[in-house]
């Protein structure tokens, strides 16, 4: 344990004992809402009030390490910001990313899970949140707030100033906020985020209100590459990072990414009393999101933890011994020596440049509206119609951000193998054998266009016995691909607009709920959905050319939950059963591919998967003192079938390999199918919050790869032990971790107003458990000799301990 976080341990336990003997003090309660980066660091539990499903929270929160997302599928999440979606079918644009360390401008107004019914509007995702940055509901002064932390950030501030006007007046809310890792604090290196925010709200005549919210976050920050297990051991490290290096007596962190994108909302609504109210939203998002990185192209690969590298690498015993104690007596061998990439640079005969660091640029423009119609009947019957129209607009380039010590790097493809052919390596056949300056752009130049229209229409009946819904969606997703430059592999296919494509999306679900008394009900719900694919499913590589992906289908889902829940005064229990089937998932990767020695596409189609389970979950409140929260779970998510694959060159989309994978009954998910978590949350004081949270995580299946489990590759060694080898999936070992956190309030006399200050501290991962985050097959395999040890698995450890210090100043 680092001696910092001892010392702030001590002062947490300290704090824990001194705060059971202070004052009842008038307490004003925060509300924190999170993005889905920063929430799993920040996070201060809101003690003794429990949530609508303890099981979301607490995954949510603290599960989040394990990869722990209830039922399986961490990929069916959504966010409405002022009722807008601002997800994007097309890459390349992060819409959290947009908005991370500025969660203080967000109120939550609802939630909804397993496709539940919401009168926020149509869910089509297991998990849905509705945000607001409506000014009127923040209150009225000043905020000042400060936090420090070894996770995220070193230091966080930041500034808020609210104005809440009366029925007619303008109400406004304003927020300044920065956050700050140097260099080396973190696994990733740093972290720099400035953001500003402001939101303006007015009633108007006849139940009217008007809205318009601005914020423009400027956040720029290192990422951590994973790496094999013989590299971590050979460093020492549990946070091992082989993607910075050291260049000229400084720590260099090439691999980022960052986010420069303003976001502009505008909210109309209209209310008839109790009967019906009339929402209408628009958006606008204009900027530009992108990562860089260390590229190379016809040169040895600069990675430290390259398998060539490494001592397992040799064959030789003494040479094996020899090179581990010298990578251990020289740790710096573990990391990237930007000095020496710089003299190969600087030294060639042209002083053309090998190793660049190059941006991955993405200039986009997303345009939203959304409109919903709520109606009362009358106090059985309800209905809610709504329409959203997204259109989003990227442009992606690359450009060469350094050309570490070269005076140029030539715009060729690198990955290209050599055909004859004069132009393949060519990315602009009309400017051959272009010398690229630094600040130019270079490589692929395209646009992705997308339009998406969803409408929908919901009816609720409620009586006092039972309750229906049922909902209905339909939508209509249009993609084109326009190349801005003509690369020598694909002459005819690489420039222009590609015809567009139109995917429809159509779906309904039910829900029906009967009571049995006032505090035990049960519920049900079905769900039919078909999806629209994103545009990463649509083109093979459009990057390179507009082909369409094979096995292009619609993504169909299916299935139902029962529920039983008992709401009493101090108690809620829930316990779900719930099945669903998902067909015609489709999967592609790029990698090399040792038997054809060259880089292939792989395109995996018609795969179905099957999640079902159990899930429970108990809030209790013990002796007036404690709240007590526990949840159980135990699921089977797998693939139900062996689907269809082929191997493409990437040079001429040539077919050189097809027909089954062998993947039935392989893990669906990388999240652990068994979960057993407690949260014991305290208040010993009116002032004084204290939180204990515990997980247990089991049947951890590993991120695997799909292409070498093929029958070409299993059905001739079907009788040989090397089977069992190559097609079984590892488990990751069971492990449990322990969340600890502290909230105290107190009061600061200035003159004869009472200025509350809070405080709040948290601790991740107590016992420091080593728990790897991320393990992952890696893409490249040695398909000659089908040695599985070659090319060995990948890992990402979480940090460790890590605290969280924050102190806020409330002036009304």
């Amino acid at each position: 344990m680092r001696p910092i976080s001892k010392f702030l341990l001590i002062i947490f336990l300290l704090l824990t004992f001194h705060s059971t003997h202070a004052q009842n003090e008038e307490e004003i309660t925060k509300q924190w809402v999170y993005d889905e980066n920063e929430r799993n660091y920040n996070w201060v539990p809101t003690l003794l009030k429990s949530n609508k499903n303890a099981l979301s929270s607490i995954s949510q929160f603290n599960g989040y390490i394990f990869n722990w997302t209830p039922r399986g599928q961490s990929f069916n999440y959504s966010t409405i910001i002022d009722g807008i979606n601002w997800d994007s079918n097309l890459s390349g644009w992060n819409a959290s990313f947009s908005y991370t360390g500025m969660y203080k401008i967000f109120h939550q107004k609802n939630g909804d899970e397993n496709l539940e019914y919401s009168s926020e509007g149509y869910s089509k995702n297991t998990k849905t949140s509705y945000l607001t940055s409506a000014a009127n509901l923040f209150k009225r002064g000043w905020q000042l707030h400060t936090a420090f932390s070894n996770a995220s950030y070193m230091n966080e501030g930041d500034i808020q100033f609210s104005k809440v006007g009366n029925h007619s007046e303008w109400s406004f809310h304003s927020l300044l906020v920065f956050q700050n890792m140097p260099n080396g604090f973190s696994p990733s290196g740093f972290k720099k985020i400035k953001g500003a925010a402001l939101s303006i709200d007015k009633n108007l005549k006849k139940n009217q209100s008007f809205g318009v919210t601005f914020r423009w976050d400027k956040a720029y920050q290192g990422k951590q590459a994973p790496s094999v297990l013989e590299a971590y051991k050979l460093s020492h490290l549990r946070n091992y990072n082989p993607s910075w290096g050291w260049r000229e007596g400084q720590a260099y962190y090439p691999n980022s990414k960052y986010t420069n994108v303003p976001v502009l909302s505008i909210r109309y609504e209209k209310s008839w009393r109790d009967k019906a109210i009339f929402q209408i939203n628009f958006g606008l998002a204009v900027g530009e999101q992108g990562s860089s990185q260390l590229d190379w192209t016809s040169t040895a690969d600069p990675r430290p933890d390259y398998y060539r590298y490494l001592p397992s690498y040799s064959k030789d015993s003494i040479t094996l011994n020899q090179l581990t104690k010298w990578f251990e007596t020289n740790p710096q061998a573990l990391q990237i020596n930007f000095d020496r990439i710089q003299k190969i640079n600087s030294a060639s005969l042209s002083k053309r440049s090998f190793y660049i660091i190059n941006k991955n640029v993405s200039n986009m423009i997303s345009a939203r509206a959304s409109s919903i119609y709520k109606f009362q009947l009358n106090n059985y019957w309800s209905t809610n119609v709504g329409v959203e129209i997204a259109k989003d607009k990227i442009h992606y380039l690359n450009v060469v951000d350094n050309l570490l010590g070269g005076q140029f790097y030539y715009n060729y493809n690198g990955w290209v193998i050599d055909d004859g052919l004069v132009n393949s390596f060519q990315n602009n056949i009309q400017r051959p054998d272009q010398k690229i300056k630094e600040g130019e752009r270079w490589g692929p130049d395209f646009e992705l266009q997308s339009m998406q229209v969803v409408s929908w229409l919901q009816i609720q009946n409620k009586s006092p016995r039972w309750e229906f819904s049922t909902g209905l969606n339909i939508g209509m997703d249009l993609f084109q691909r326009n190349g801005l430059n003509q690369n020598g592999l694909f002459v005819s296919n690489s420039l222009g607009s590609s015809s567009i494509f139109y995917f429809p999306s159509l779906g309904y679900k039910g829900q029906v709920l009967y009571k049995f008394s006032g505090r035990l009900y049960a519920r049900s719900i079905f769900f039919n959905q078909q999806y629209a694919p994103n545009a990463s499913a649509v083109f093979l590589d459009p990057s390179l050319h507009a082909f369409q992906t094979p096995f292009l289908l619609p993504v169909l889902k299916n299935g139902i939950d029962l529920s039983l829940y008992f709401r009493g005064v101090d108690t809620k229990i829930m316990l779900s059963a719930y099945f669903q089937k998902v067909k015609n998932e489709a999967e592609k990767k790029f990698f090399y591919h040792d038997k054809y020695a060259s880089f292939v596409y792989g395109v995996t189609g018609q795969k179905e998967s099957i999640y079902q389970g159990i899930e429970s979950s108990l809030e209790t409140l013990l002796f007036n003192l404690f709240q007590l929260e526990m949840s159980f779970n135990i699921g089977r998510y797998y693939i139900s079938n062996n689907p269809l694959y082929e191997i493409l060159l990437a040079n001429d989309i040539y077919k050189v390999e097809s027909g089954l994978l062998k993947l039935k009954n392989l893990p669906a998910s990388t999240g652990p199918e068994i979960t057993e978590a407690f949260s014991i949350q305290m208040q010993p004081t009116y002032s004084t919050r204290i939180s204990v949270t515990g997980i247990y995580a089991a049947k951890r299946a590993i991120s695997f790869d799909y292409y070498r489990r093929s029958a070409l590759v299993l059905d001739p060694i079907v009788i040989q032990k090397l089977y069992t080898k190559l097609h079984d999936v590892e488990y990751l070992p069971s492990q449990f971790v322990l969340n600890a956190s502290m909230s105290k309030s107190f009061s600061l006399n200035y003159g004869k107003q009472k200025l509350p200050i809070y405080f709040n501290f948290g601790f991740k991962n107590l016992l420091g458990t080593l728990i790897p985050v991320l393990v992952f097959e890696q893409s490249r395999f040695d398909y000659i000799n089908l040695n599985p040890s070659k090319y060995p698995l990948k890992y990402l450890y979480d940090q460790g301990l890590t605290y969280t210090l924050g102190i806020q100043l409330q002036i009304q």
